[in-house]
């Protein structure tokens, strides 16, 4: 259910407000998923997907940018910011 994923937005939404996380950890969990699918949907490798959600989203390369926006079905610039 909808409801047992919200302990992982919160977190991950407090992470991005504190500059802990890019704003790639809310967009992942908003979606319901996880590091591994979406590698899978990216595709990217795991350790990239990880290195990323610690990085600003700015200093991500554009062509993996493209790859999440596309796997996350959301628009590129949107990474760029939390609700």
């Amino acid at each position: 259910p909808l409801h047992e994923n919200q302990p992982h937005l919160d977190k991950a939404l407090a992470r991005v407000e504190r500059g802990l996380a890019s704003p790639l950890e809310y967009h992942m969990y908003t979606r319901r998923l996880n590091i591994v699918t979406l590698a899978q949907s990216a595709g990217l490798f795991q350790w990239q997907v990880r290195r990323h959600l610690r990085l600003p989203i700015a200093r991500v390369s554009r062509k993996a940018r493209l790859r999440y926006a596309e796997a996350l079905g959301i628009a590129a610039d949107r990474l760029f910011s939390v609700p």
